[in-house]
């Protein structure tokens, strides 16, 4: 039976050259001898990859975070993407 880490790997692989693939693809786009586009057009093309780009990394993003998330009041309060264990004296936890 595949691991779930052999399913990922598996998976990420084929998705990401299919990616390549449809990026070489769009380049091919930009041969002006057989195609007509302007400026505005490519900002859109891509604006609108990059937007989904960054949304798909998010979602990676949020699962690592979740595993190393450690809520502090001081030093800023938020995330510690290195957080160490809190000793008793942290936690407010007295002998």
């Amino acid at each position: 039976m595949e691991s779930k880490r052999e399913k990922f790997v598996r998976l990420a692989e084929a998705r990401t050259n299919k990616i390549i693939k449809m990026i070489e693809l769009l380049g091919n786009l930009s041969d002006t001898r057989t195609y007509e586009y302007n400026e505005d057009d490519i900002n859109k093309i891509y604006n609108s990859i990059f937007t989904e780009l960054n949304i798909s990394k998010d979602k990676f993003d949020v699962h690592l975070r979740k595993k190393n998330y450690v809520f502090k009041l001081t030093d800023g309060g938020g995330i510690d993407n290195n957080p160490t264990r809190p000793n008793k004296e942290d936690e407010g936890i007295s002998s």
